[in-house]
């Protein structure tokens, strides 16, 4: 994969169905969900391991269907580093079609084992993969910018998972997606041909707000 002329390297991807370590309610492939990784129940949990030959900093990406949001608290090498992980919507448990992905970070890896885990005290999404990648020091800002911006949604009353999901359509303006949704009164679908027949996408803060 690429960002621009730069590489993204996949370090590991990860079989949800093939974890490291789980608790007894944990259900890897089952059929009765489309081979999706489940919990049966609540306070679940779940480990995967991966190998770095060097230090590094990552992104954490999780696949994973869900009807209602489920967020996950993710936790690298025993620290907390997103309580929020998997969140969102596919509106479907099993519909290989609909999977989507959530990526985090960037975080630090050390030499050596890491060990991730993904755990709630209530019901987990139903996963499918899991990917952590180096991106180019470019990724990493923007990265950083729509979690900056998210937040800015989050405070201004934006709806912060049609945000996100504007963003992962390739609409590379998180200032103006959250005016695109503004005066689309938040409907998703009226934000994305806003976005289509005009010049939103390209437009900074200021002149979006213009418009």
């Amino acid at each position: 994969m690429e960002v621009g002329d730069q590489a993204i390297a996949i370090v590991k991807e990860i079989d949800a169905a093939q974890p490291t370590n789980a608790c007894k309610h944990f259900r890897p492939g089952d059929a009765r969900w489309g081979g999706h990784s489940i919990v049966e129940g609540t306070h679940g949990w779940v480990e995967y391991t991966i190998e770095n030959e060097a230090a590094r900093s990552a992104m954490i990406a999780i696949e994973f269907n869900a009807k209602d949001s489920r967020p996950l608290q993710l936790t690298l090498n025993n620290q907390l580093v997103c309580d929020d992980f998997a969140t969102g919507t596919t509106g479907t448990w099993k519909d290989q079609k609909m999977l989507r992905w959530h990526e985090v970070g960037p975080f630090d890896f050390p030499i050596g084992t890491s060990v991730l885990r993904l755990s709630t005290d209530g019901f987990f999404p139903h996963l499918k993969q899991l990917r952590v990648t180096v991106h180019p020091p470019a990724y990493n800002a923007i990265s950083c910018m729509l979690a900056m911006e998210a937040k800015s949604a989050l405070e201004d009353g934006c709806d912060v998972e049609k945000l996100e999901q504007l963003n992962t359509m390739g609409f590379g303006t998180p200032r103006a997606n959250m005016h695109a949704l503004a005066a689309a009164n938040g409907s998703l679908e009226v934000a994305v041909d806003l976005l289509l027949t005009s010049d939103y996408s390209m437009a900074d803060g200021s002149d979006a707000a213009q418009m």
